[in-house]
C-alpha cells in the first residue's frame, strides 16, 4: 500500500482512538479523567506489546500508531502532572507519574510476552 493510501485506515483508526480515550477519560479535569488517561495508557501499551508481537508492517503502523497511538495521551498525563503539581498535590503528581511510566513499561512487556497467546 502506498504512503498515500495508508493515510486513510490510519486516520479511521485514530478517529476511533480518540473517541474511545474521551469516553474512558472525559474532557474535564477531575481525578476521573486522571484515572481514565491512566487506564487508557496502560491498556494501550499492553495492547500495543500485543500488537507488536502479532503484526508488522503496515498493519503495525496503522494499528499502532493510527488506534492505539491515538486511544493513548502523552500530553495529557504530562498536563494532568503538572496541574497536579500546581495544586500543591505533589505526592499525586508523582505517583501519577512512576504509575504512568512504570505501568506503562510493564503493560508492554506483558503485551509482547502474552501477543503470540492472545
Amino acid at each position: 500500500m502506498s504512503a498515500e493510501l495508508i493515510f486513510l485506515p490510519i486516520a479511521l483508526f485514530a478517529a476511533a482512538g480518540t473517541a474511545l480515550r474521551i469516553l474512558a477519560s472525559g474532557h474535564e479535569q477531575t481525578d476521573r479523567q486522571r484515572a481514565g488517561t491512566l487506564a487508557v495508557n496502560l491498556v494501550g501499551a499492553f495492547l500495543l506489546g500485543v500488537v507488536t508481537n502479532r503484526f508488522n508492517g503496515q498493519e503495525l503502523v496503522i494499528i499502532g500508531i493510527g488506534l492505539l497511538g491515538s486511544l493513548t495521551t502523552f500530553s495529557s498525563m504530562i498536563g494532568q502532572i503538572v496541574q497536579a503539581w500546581e495544586n500543591d498535590e505533589q505526592r499525586v503528581a508523582v505517583g501519577y507519574l512512576v504509575a504512568s511510566v512504570v505501568g506503562g513499561l510493564f503493560a508492554a512487556w506483558v503485551g509482547l510476552q502474552l501477543g503470540d497467546t492472545i
